[in-house]
């Protein structure tokens, strides 16, 4: 299903709210995320979180969070390389 809320703010919440759990997505779609922004919001949380930022990603699998988007879906081995 296509996700209902924004994962970086959503974890900033809970960096703020908690002071001993790790933070993190279940996986971060690098298929349309420019590595350079994820990369800098990555550091972010890790920063606002004392360190407790998990960071995970995949190549996107998900064909309704692309169409939502507006972005195609290319194949499976475009999105792995």
């Amino acid at each position: 299903p296509v996700q209902d809320i924004a994962a970086v703010p959503a974890l900033a919440m809970a960096a703020e709210a908690t002071s001993s759990i790790n933070i993190g997505a279940r996986v971060f779609c690098t298929g349309y995320r420019p590595a350079g922004i994820l990369v800098k919001e990555a550091m972010t949380l890790d920063f606002l979180s004392d360190g407790r930022f998990e960071l995970g990603l995949g190549a996107g699998w998900i064909r309704n969070e692309y169409e939502a988007m507006g972005i195609p879906f290319p194949s499976a081995g475009t999105r792995i390389r």
